[in-house]
């Protein structure tokens, strides 16, 4: 099969990747999600320089050999969702030059892998279902392609101050954390915003003209805290806004 492409493995029984596949160099996409995989070898993927697509989601992988997908160097789609990984090497991640999405939700993350941050064409990074606690100062710094960021359901107190820098952001979630309060300014360079999730926090009160400078967010939900009223003019400026979801707080008056 050394013209085949495309090679979809999904939702069997499979407890290993068939050593053949080692032999497919014309590779593209690779997709083995819902299966029972519990170990890859190491160097399982050095041949297969072809490959841009890559799917290992819903398996049962503890953890993952240093330098797996050091020759993947034209990979631009990565899934290792729904596992049980806790942790990866160092550098893991670094030789991942054409990265441009990224799912690692729903596995056992404490930390999240230094070396990500050094992915500069990552456009989607997906860290939902982890039990990430902070986010290192700085760490968001590089990623100046970055339009997607789900931090959903993790044990964040505060969002990282890191979100600030990235300009080019369309989508944050960070729902299902433990934020209890949010700094006045914090989106203000956010200009691109128009998807943001803060639901299911902690969030008593939110200071005046957080949101002012999202002039093209559409879509709001600050559901399932604990908010009992909003400064005046809160969401004046919210001109674009097409969804606002303030289901599940203590509001006994809607904002004028």
């Amino acid at each position: 099969m050394m013209s085949l492409t495309s090679l979809d493995l999904s939702s069997n029984e499979l407890t290993s990747l068939p050593s053949g596949i080692l032999s497919i160099r014309s590779l593209i996409f690779l997709y083995a999600s819902g299966n029972q995989l519990t170990a890859i070898p190491s160097g399982f993927f050095s041949g297969l320089n072809s490959l841009q697509r890559l799917d290992l989601s819903s398996n049962k992988l503890t953890s993952l050999p240093a330098g797996l997908f050091a020759n993947l160097i034209i990979l631009d789609s990565l899934s290792l969702a729904s596992n049980q990984l806790a942790s990866f090497s160092a550098g893991f991640f670094s030789t991942l030059n054409s990265l441009k999405t990224l799912d690692l939700s729903s596995n056992q993350l404490k930390a999240i892998p230094a070396d990500i941050s050094t992915l500069t064409t990552l456009t989607t990074l997906k860290l939902s279902g982890n039990q990430l606690t902070t986010i290192p100062t700085g760490f968001f710094s590089n990623m100046m392609s970055l339009t997607s960021l789900d931090l959903s359901s993790n044990e964040l107190t505060s969002l990282p101050s890191g979100i600030l820098s990235i300009r080019s952001l369309i989508f944050l979630y960070a729902s299902g954390n433990q934020l209890t309060a949010i700094p006045s300014g914090f989106f203000s360079g956010l200009n691109s915003l128009q998807r943001l999730d803060l639901s299911s926090n902690k969030l008593t009160s939110l200071p005046a003209g957080l949101f002012a400078n999202l002039i093209i967010l559409d879509s709001l939900s600050l559901a399932s805290n604990q908010l009992a009223s909003f400064s005046a003019g809160f969401f004046s400026t919210l001109n674009s806004l097409k969804t606002l979801d303030l289901s599940s707080n203590q509001l006994k008056a809607i904002p004028a």
